[in-house]
């Protein structure tokens, strides 16, 4: 590792990529090496997949920023929702000589022991999910307590004290994360008895899996007046599930609140959904509403 990269203006730079993302993407070991002589510092960005809008306007913020420095350059990879595929993913950037590991996790569990070996020699950024333990040189990630609980308001002040059964379509079951914004979300709705969360689902960050998996639960809750999903495409995914239903009178809220095509305040601003709670990298939420 280059001694000037301990210096402080690098510690800048590198919080700027983060918040505001970019990438150049390599297709082949000859250009990648050609890259890592051209810059005086090569990043790596490991995604956990390219199917969730967020990670892909990260990448593009990132794209963006990087451009500005013609000292730096940058690698993505996508392991496409597979834990050990961003196991290898991982160690090729290592090979590849990288000055810098940045890494949203596909699985904390599995990706900690990588995240620890990578940190022996290179800093690591860990984005969104934490590893077990404190190998690495920066986190950062959303309060997903806070978030839930801001949903959660925006989701009694929707319902506005009427009695209402919720569907809560997480992103994956098991996650820490998950379970945190759950347990804001609970914490605040709970607040008024007439509002009841009848069933959760997992969604897998998936529009399609929330949609196919709310079409099948529906018929059972009658009374379902909000859906909560954690982000604006597994959202979309239950508008639709409800409109193939032929429902008009259920609330649907996300999280996200991407200012792109299809993201929150998109959905929000064509009557698709009725509020989307933003969660920036590192920066603090709020909620649209129409």
């Amino acid at each position: 590792m280059k001694s000037s990269f301990r210096k402080s203006f690098l510690w800048i730079l590198i919080a700027l990529l983060i918040v505001f993302a970019g990438s150049v993407l390599f297709e082949s070991t000859s250009r990648i090496k050609q890259a890592k002589a051209e810059a005086n510092f090569l990043i790596g960005i490991s995604q956990p997949n390219l199917n969730e809008p967020r990670q892909i306007v990260m990448n593009n913020e990132i794209r963006k920023e990087a451009e500005k420095h013609s000292n730096v350059k940058l690698i993505f990879t996508d392991a496409a929702e597979n834990s050990e595929k961003q196991i290898h993913d991982v160690q090729k950037l290592m090979e590849y000589g990288i000055d810098l590991l940045i890494i949203s996790l596909n699985d904390s569990e599995k990706l900690t022991p990588i995240v620890k070996e990578a940190y022996k020699t290179i800093p690591v950024i860990v984005l969104g999910r934490g590893v077990t333990g404190y190998d690495y040189t920066m986190f950062i990630g959303s309060d997903n307590l806070s978030i839930g609980k801001i949903a959660g308001k925006l989701a009694s002040d929707l319902l506005a004290g009427t009695a209402a059964e919720i569907v809560e379509i997480k992103g994956a079951m098991s996650s820490t994360s998950e379970e945190e914004t759950s347990r804001g979300f609970r914490d605040y709705v709970t607040r008024s008895p007439s509002i009841q969360i009848k069933q959760e689902i997992d969604g897998s960050w998936q529009r399609d899996k929330a949609e196919d998996e709310l079409k099948r639960i529906l018929p059972f809750y009658p009374e379902v007046r909000l859906v909560f999903a954690h982000s604006d495409a597994m959202a979309l995914g239950a508008y639709r599930a409800i409109t193939s239903w032929g429902l008009s009178n259920v609330q649907i809220i996300g999280i996200d609140g991407l200012d792109t095509v299809n993201g929150g305040f998109d959905l929000v601003k064509q009557k698709i959904l009725s509020g989307s709670v933003t969660s920036p990298t590192g920066a603090g939420n709020r909620f649209s509403m129409r």
